[in-house]
C-alpha cells in the first residue's frame, strides 16, 4: 500500500469574487488520489498547507482574510498543518 503527503501552495478567494469559496484540500486531494491507477490503494497521510503571510501594512483587509482562512482551515480539519512564511520585497 502506497502513502502520500500533499502540500498545497496557495491562497484564498477574497473578497472581489462574488461570492466566497471555500476548497477543501483534504477532500480534494483524496479525490484525486483515489483516480491514479498507478497507485491502487494508496493512503493519504497529511496534507501541508503553505502560503505567504500577506503584509498587514499595506493589505489589512487580505491580512485579516488570510487570518481567517488559516484558522479554518486548522478548525475544519481539511489540512494537518499549515506553514507560513514572510516575503522579502529586497
Amino acid at each position: 500500500m502506497a502513502s502520500t503527503s500533499t502540500t498545497v501552495r496557495g491562497g484564498c478567494a477574497g473578497r472581489a469574487l462574488p461570492v466566497w469559496r471555500w476548497l477543501d484540500i483534504r477532500a480534494l486531494s483524496q479525490l484525486l488520489l483515489s483516480r491514479l491507477v498507478r497507485w491502487p490503494g494508496a493512503v493519504l497521510e497529511r496534507v501541508v498547507y503553505c502560503t505567504a503571510v500577506i503584509d498587514a501594512a499595506s493589505n489589512p483587509s487580505g491580512f485579516a482574510d488570510q487570518d481567517i482562512y488559516l484558522k479554518a482551515l486548522a478548525t475544519s480539519g481539511s489540512v494537518d498543518t499549515s506553514s507560513t512564511a514572510h516575503m522579502s520585497r529586497e
